[in-house]
């Protein structure tokens, strides 16, 4: 054993209150190797230093007997593992595992491939936190320091907002699921500790731009509670869109009843047209528009144009137009019952056929003929001699 500073060296080579100093006109190096087992080298070079394994073996950091930084033979480098499974890997507790701070401008961490080059950054001057392309040069997704997100923009003004300028889908909700009723949702919930009848429970706005570049709201559908009670509850749904400025009601589902223009119908349908005509119209093409009118398990009747039989209106009795007729009216406002073809004012059809006049005081009936001018010209009378 050789000692330098020390009198009785305990190793191969000890040396006490002095400093080793290996110094070399080419490299220096300085190899710690077990035999048949891993070589340590440090290594000083013209323009490099190096510390590590020599061959294909592990090397360690240690800190308080434990290791801290494990480099594998493979490149591997792990943090609080000795096994790291990928190029770098981080392993530590519940709290803080890494934490990279930037100057007084930003911090960030990038990540790049070849031919792609992303970051993510802390921005100083207004906290927020944004993911950044640098090869598109777009902020993909921006977290202001009140908690908004923004996907698209690098100032949301509310919790989740979403900007772009194709002319595609702007969400996308999907389900793999495969089961029947496995649909995606998308959810407006009120959290209220105190909810009431009347209490709005969701809004959508579709709101654009005007003329003088200020934002407008242009339609609405409105989700409100109608009975709050628990195990009776009715919801009520309307659809707005603006007039004047102003969003008015134009379709509203109140518990079971739909109004139109109307936000309390009173009927199962409530049409309402305030000082102008109110009509309802029914379109088809080279097919029969009717309303059907049916009591299930009784009888159908129908009212529609038969398109078959040159556009006649017709009232049958059977949910198809044309089929089991009971009343007719042509083009010329000739009125057929009993026939689909009738060929005068009043043409009545039946086998046995009567038209029938009663009284209300039951001693008189009359049927008069009059001119155009609704003068009455003559007439039949029936007089009860009891």
């Amino acid at each position: 054993n050789v000692g330098i500073g020390v009198v009785n060296a305990s190793e191969k080579l000890q040396v006490n209150a002095g400093n080793i100093s290996v110094t070399n006109t080419g490299n220096a190096s300085l190899s710690l190797e077990r035999a048949s087992g891993a070589q340590v080298i440090a290594i000083s070079q013209s323009n490099l230093g190096a510390i590590g394994t020599q061959n294909n073996f592990t090397f360690q950091i240690r800190a308080n007997g434990s290791a801290r930084a494990t480099f594998l033979g493979n490149g591997n480098v792990g943090i609080g593992t000795t096994t790291p499974s990928v190029k770098f890997e981080v392993n530590g507790g519940a709290d803080a595992i890494a934490k990279i701070t930037g100057t007084s401008t930003a911090a960030r961490l990038d990540l790049a491939t070849t031919t792609h080059h992303v970051f993510m950054q802390v921005i100083e001057s207004d906290g927020r936190f944004r993911i950044y392309d640098q090869t598109a040069a777009n902020e993909y997704l921006t977290i202001s320091n009140a908690g908004n997100v923004g996907i698209g923009t690098s100032s949301p003004s509310s919790p989740l907002h979403v900007k772009y300028t194709g002319t595609g889908d702007g969400l996308t909700l999907e389900s793999s699921e495969a089961g029947a009723s496995a649909s995606p949702d998308l959810v407006l919930y009120r959290n209220s500790s105190s909810p009431a009848d009347a209490d709005q429970i969701g809004n959508i706005f579709f709101r654009g731009k005007d003329d003088g570049g200020n934002d407008a709201n242009y339609a609405l559908i409105l989700g409100e509670i109608n009975d709050a009670s628990n195990g009776t509850e009715d919801g009520n749904l309307f659809f707005r869109t603006s007039s004047n400025g102003s969003l008015q009601n134009r379709l509203s589902i109140v518990s079971d009843n739909i109004g139109v223009n109307t936000h309390q119908p009173s009927e199962k349908l409530h049409i309402h047209g305030d000082s102008s005509e109110v009509a309802l119209r029914i379109d088809t093409t080279n097919a029969d528009p009717k309303i059907r009118l049916t009591t299930l398990g009784q009888q159908d009747w129908s009212l529609g144009v038969d398109y078959s039989d040159s556009g006649k209106f017709k009232i049958n009795e059977s949910g198809t137009v044309g089929t089991l007729t009971a009343l007719t009216i042509d083009a010329s406002r000739n009125v057929g019952i009993g026939t689909e073809t009738p060929s005068s004012i009043l043409h009545v059809k039946a086998t046995t056929a009567q038209i029938k006049i009663n009284s209300n005081d039951g001693n008189s009936a009359f049927l008069t003929f009059g001119d155009a001018s609704d003068t009455t010209r003559g007439g039949l009378e029936y007089t009860s001699d009891d």
